[in-house]
């Protein structure tokens, strides 16, 4: 054996040796010494840490001190096995032909993830496995957000932004779409602002992210209906920010009131509730800070598919390890802590959240999810406490619509993408234009 090899051997034991003995000695007394320097015990360097701290539990820092830990030691094991094989290996063949095969290596990934991308039919054959993490590269480092896009939205005082008025094309991997946007930010034209009869409330769904102008739900159903029919929806607006929208707008005419729902709006409508049905406005600078963050998240450099889905495999083989759920889900859909919390956020937000008087106007609720997340528990829920609830005295009627039976059919949304695609926006004008018509 080499002496090159001995070095190898003896440098992975030591290795080992060292990573076991750290583990050993924090699992030995680490709580022990994080609980004297909670009672001001411990060397008076390490009792600084703490000190004047002392109204959270003990456990509350065990909680802290063990995360901190798994996450550094975990991240030094993974770097010491890295080292380790590149140093047998250059042992082995030389430094060059491991630089050439590793580099190699980090090329076929980014082509191969770069390929699915461009190419979103090869997820049918991916395993499921692979296809959440494809989908998180794509949502969290890939896909385009039309909200922090300089090219396509203004920063707005009261509503944090608006899309920007004149025409810009927005496009992701699976769409390149026109816009076209009226004076007040939304897409439709200045004719629509005068009086429509009926007006659409929603995200970025009844938006039309993914879709052509003309083929928004909003327009097949002005086309179907021979209605005046306004789009007011802006990308993840959630109730109580499109209420708000509502106060600029002519409701002389106004007959129906279609409020898109979408699971994201939980999280804004609940702050409307805490804040005392108050929208408290946007700040510039925090607008400005997250279009910077968004703008670095997404530009791209070489290899970084690569680099960001190695992060995400070391992850959920940390959170494997410690037998923990996924923290991540693929579509980026925030959940309410239960059903009945989030229905009544969601009517304080439709009675509150705007000074217009709906007394005589009829108000459509449809909810519009990611298709791996549709069901009828929010329709449900909101149907039983419209039940008990009379709200006859905000609104001339209130109707809630289940499109769940209907989209359940992955045919209606981009395979990458979480948004209804052409075929998705027919069906959803058709079920609209048949509640219209029976009201």
């Amino acid at each position: 054996m080499k002496n090159a090899d001995k070095a190898c051997i003896l440098f992975s034991i030591a290795g080992a040796v060292f990573f076991a003995a750290v583990y050993f000695v924090y699992g030995m007394w680490g709580h022990t010494v994080i609980a004297c320097m909670y009672r001001g015990e411990s060397l008076g360097i390490l009792n600084s840490v703490i000190q004047g701290q002392k109204e959270l539990p003990v456990d509350f820092y065990f909680g802290i001190a063990d995360s901190r830990f798994t996450f550094f030691f975990f991240n030094s094991v993974v770097l010491g096995i890295v080292l380790m094989a590149m140093s047998w290996a250059t042992v082995r063949w030389g430094i060059l032909p491991v630089l050439i095969w590793a580099l190699l290596g980090a090329a076929i990934s980014e082509s191969l993830i770069w390929s699915v991308l461009a190419k979103p039919v090869v997820l049918n054959y991916l395993p499921v496995p692979i296809r959440d993490l494809i989908l998180e590269i794509y949502f969290y480092y890939d896909r385009r957000t039309i909200q922090y896009e300089p090219a396509s939205a203004l920063y707005d005082p009261e509503l944090g932004y608006t899309l920007k008025p004149g025409a810009f094309t927005f496009a992701c991997r699976e769409f390149n779409n026109q816009f076209r946007v009226n004076r007040l930010g939304l897409r439709d034209d200045d004719f629509s602002l005068e009086a429509p009869d009926v007006i659409i409330l929603g995200d970025s769904v009844a938006m039309g992210w993914g879709v052509d102008q003309d083929q928004t739900f909003a327009e097949i159903l002005q086309q179907k209906s021979h209605l005046k029919v306004l789009n007011t929806a802006v990308s993840s607006y959630g109730t109580a920010r499109e209420m708000r929208l509502l106060d600029r707008l002519d409701t002389s005419r106004l007959k129906y009131l279609i409020v898109q729902y979408h699971p994201n709006d939980f999280r804004e409508n609940e702050e409307f509730y805490i804040k005392g049905n108050r929208w408290p406005g946007a700040d510039p600078v925090r607008y400005a800070e997250r279009q910077r963050a968004y703008l670095t998240a997404h530009s791209y450099y070489p290899g970084k598919y690569t680099v960001k889905l190695a992060g995400m495999l070391k992850r959920d083989l940390l959170l494997r390890w410690y037998d923990r759920p996924r923290s991540v889900e693929p579509f980026p859909v925030s959940h309410a802590p239960d059903p009945v919390t989030e229905v009544k956020m969601f009517l304080n937000a439709l009675i509150h959240g705007s000074h217009v008087d709906l007394s005589r106007v009829r108000v459509i609720v449809i909810e519009i999810s990611p298709h791996l997340f549709i069901d009828d528990q929010f329709v449900s829920t909101l149907r039983m406490h419209l039940e008990k609830e009379d709200v006859s005295r905000y609104f001339l009627d209130l109707r809630v619509m289940d499109l769940s039976p209907v989209l359940k059919d992955e045919k209606y949304f981009y395979l990458l993408d979480d948004h209804l695609n052409v075929l998705g926006h027919e069906t959803v004008a058709k079920v609209l234009l048949q509640a219209m018509q029976s009201s």
